[in-house]
């Protein structure tokens, strides 16, 4: 059995164009890597997605 699964890093995630493009990739299934400087706005973020799609982060 293989599973392929997707990775994807987002530099400059917690807000923006960074968060959105997060959120996109999440509604693709991609497994995500976010990095950004404001830890409770990437907080925030992890929230938002885990509560919208079923990407564990």
């Amino acid at each position: 059995m293989e599973i392929l699964k997707d990775y994807t890093c987002i530099t400059g995630a917690s807000s923006g164009i960074g968060a959105e493009t997060a959120k996109q990739f999440a509604k693709l299934g991609n497994n995500l890597i976010l990095v950004a400087r404001r830890q409770e706005k990437l907080e925030e973020l992890r929230e938002t997605i885990s509560s919208h799609f079923q990407n564990y982060m």
